[in-house]
């Protein structure tokens, strides 16, 4: 397993809890844990990890899209990896990534997960489930993300929204 096990399994815990007052008190349990970087820096469930990575959550467009549909899950994976079957994603060699890149998280070979790389020290900012924005290390993640993840230049915010409307419909 990729990271620290013991804190990717606390992860997991925590982010299986659905109760906004058991999160808030295992997420203040784990924070007093320490060793990690893992910070909540926003709330919103208007969208979801694919759509934050791509920078189109706060398109209009995007909004009025999932206000319609009433779905904040518009980007799935099976785009992510359309995306990068199509080259639309750029592929970044290397361990030499910054804040124009985006990491995707694999399982089993599939897209499961978004982040925005933040710095080049290896901070990213990602959509954990239905409401929480996680300032987090590249390993700081929960395991059913995965083990694989690859850094990537991503289109522009504009582009990657019209790829979107293209493939919904």
């Amino acid at each position: 397993m990729q990271g620290d096990e013991e804190l990717r399994k606390d992860i997991d815990a925590v982010t299986a809890i659905r109760y906004p007052g058991q999160f808030a008190a295992a997420w203040d349990k784990l924070m007093k844990t320490g060793g990690h970087r893992l910070r909540i820096v926003a709330e919103d469930r208007t969208y979801n990890c694919h759509a934050h990575g791509l920078k189109i959550e706060q398109l209009p467009a995007y909004q009025e899209r999932v206000a319609i549909e009433r779905n904040s899950a518009l980007v799935q994976g099976t785009f992510m990896n359309e995306l990068i079957e199509r080259g639309e994603l750029h592929l970044v060699e290397g361990q030499s990534y910054g804040p124009d890149n985006i990491v995707i998280y694999f399982r089993d070979g599939k897209p499961t997960h978004t982040a925005r790389v933040v710095d080049r020290n290896g901070l990213l900012v990602s959509k954990w489930g239905g409401n929480e924005l996680i300032e987090h290390g590249l390993w700081e993640v929960p395991t059913y993300y995965g083990d694989e993840c690859k850094v990537f230049k991503a289109p522009d915010p504009q582009r990657a929204w019209k790829l979107l409307e293209d493939w919904l419909s």
